[in-house]
């Protein structure tokens, strides 16, 4: 069974990215709420795949609890994009919150590898939370990603180095185009 679960695990992981990179690839449409975008959708819906392959990795492997919740964190801060706190509140949340898991990664100090993990996901779930189209938005996106694809350069994750290089190049580039319009 456990190498069946390993197996189901690593496509929960490959289509959680997938679907996390088409949010990154799609720009930011002009919505009455961030709940009518479907790149936020995609946000939390990548977001609950790879909280859900965490979860099976602690369960069935050798990942542990400390990577679900910190994936758990970065769902929410979807999620708190979808609802619309605000840019402020979001700032406060997921900052606070990203501090907390960053401290208490430091305090389990496993190497330098998980702090570089939590830095990724910290950015990312700053960029959820930001006012859809703005440069603050990709940016955070965009840095989350690099230091997400640094992680798995890291770990030797070839696969998920490919898909957070993706996720971290579209977040620019749709960065790119907010400042190109501008000038």
């Amino acid at each position: 069974m456990e190498g069946h679960m390993t197996e189901f695990n690593f496509y929960i992981g490959i289509v959680g990215a997938l679907v996390l990179v088409t949010g990154a690839f799609l720009p930011d449409k002009d919505v009455t709420h961030p709940a009518k975008s479907l790149k936020n959708w995609l946000f939390a819906g990548g977001g609950l795949m790879m909280l859900t392959y965490s979860l099976i990795g602690y369960f069935y492997g050798d990942a542990t609890i400390f990577f679900s919740f910190v994936q758990g964190f970065a769902l929410i801060a979807a999620l708190l994009g979808i609802a619309n706190i605000g840019d402020r509140w979001g700032l406060i949340l997921t900052g606070g919150t990203g501090v907390i898991f960053l401290g208490w990664s430091l305090w389990l100090f496993e190497d330098y590898s998980t702090a570089i993990f939590i830095v990724g996901l910290i950015g990312i779930s700053l960029g959820y939370v930001q006012k859809m189209g703005t440069i603050r938005r990709f940016a955070a996106l965009a840095l989350g990603g690099l230091a997400l694809a640094l992680f798995s350069w890291i770990v030797g994750d070839k696969i998920f180095l490919t898909l957070n290089a993706f996720y971290a190049a579209f977040s620019a580039y749709r960065g790119y185009e907010i400042l190109r319009k501008l000038k």
